[in-house]
């Protein structure tokens, strides 16, 4: 699959990123799901957003040059070294080679509407956002949730919208209207300062739940 022209423009990489996909093993576990994509520096873009923003992702690629770690088949490898080995073996061949192998390790995690969520793995100290729920009732949905004591400020971004929710007393709310509809993504981000320290992806619709990202192989 990855067998192809040392020339190529953004747009064709990333549609050939694209079909590429369909043999990759590398995916985040998010609550429950795997989320199946690409990492370029430090960012890991879901496949989601890569169908849905395929002429963004190709410029994307042509500011980071080939500097992209892609997993077929449970094998990490930089996507630039690949190229200028100058081996005549296919990607999968090569990356099979422990020596040409490198470890994904984003920081970053984007969604299929673009917003960046911060990877916090299983490290609970830097929870800041705790039982983040979207339901809807008559008109409107309401987004409710709980924030860490030195948490100044919770955005929640929705729709391509970002709106400043409410805080009172470790909580924070903001209703959207008219209502969202069930399975709507909707990220929460919590800022100390101007600093963001923790997003949330939620789910209208879904009860509360334990998310955190990992790195998993699928065979």
């Amino acid at each position: 699959m990855l067998k192809i022209l040392r020339k190529i423009t953004p747009i064709f990489m990333a549609i050939v990123l694209v079909m590429s996909l369909s043999l990759t093993s590398f995916a985040y576990e998010y609550d429950g799901e795997d989320k199946q994509g690409v990492q370029i520096d430090d960012k890991f873009y879901s496949l989601d957003y890569i169908l849905t923003h395929i002429s963004e992702f190709g410029s994307i690629i042509a500011n980071a040059g080939l500097d992209i770690i892609l997993d077929v088949n449970g094998k990490s490898a930089n996507l630039a070294a690949y190229f200028a080995s100058g081996t005549e073996d296919d990607f999968d061949t090569w990356s099979s080679n422990p020596e040409n192998q490198t470890e994904p390790n984003p920081s970053i995690y984007i969604n299929q509407s673009g917003e960046e969520i911060l990877i916090n793995g299983n490290q609970e100290d830097d929870t800041k956002i705790e039982n983040a729920v979207a339901k809807n009732a008559v008109f409107l949905t309401i987004i409710s949730g709980e924030c860490a004591s030195d948490v100044t400020k919770v955005e929640v971004v929705y729709d391509g919208k970002t709106k400043e929710a409410v805080m009172d007393n470790g909580t924070f709310t903001y209703n959207v209207v008219p209502m969202m509809q069930n399975g709507d993504e909707i990220v929460v981000k919590a800022y100390v300062g101007d600093e963001l320290v923790d997003t949330d992806l939620i789910v209208v619709g879904e009860e509360v739940q334990e998310k955190e990202f990992k790195v998993i192989d699928i065979y």
